[in-house]
């Protein structure tokens, strides 16, 4: 009865833990359209060429962060992978007005 309740307890912490697991970043997808040197266009689709996906145009302020393969917006490019995080509502579909970067990570 001991070991039951050791390995329950076990495996309740690892579920715990699971749960608690937040993807860091809010928007993932491939840059489609760089439109000046405050926006990109972001793409989330997974390559399917006969689908459709959205698109969102994020917006980059001065104190937006970059990093991986990037370290300002100059050297952003089309077709690559990015990760976003964005400020307010972390739902992207949800986000009222204007989509502002905190950070951005290029694979």
């Amino acid at each position: 009865m001991k070991k039951i309740a050791i390995i329950l307890t076990a495996l309740s912490v690892l579920l715990i833990s699971a749960c608690g697991n937040k993807d860091e970043f809010d928007v993932k997808g491939h840059i489609l359209e760089i439109e000046d040197s405050t926006s990109i266009v972001v793409g989330t689709g997974n390559g399917d060429p006969t689908a459709t996906y959205p698109a969102y145009t994020i917006f980059v302020q001065e104190n937006t962060s970059f990093s991986g393969d990037v370290h300002k917006f100059s050297d952003l490019k089309v077709a690559q992978r990015v990760q976003i995080s964005i400020e307010g509502d972390k739902v992207i579909d949800k986000v009222e007005g204007d989509i502002v970067a905190t950070e951005i990570f290029v694979d």
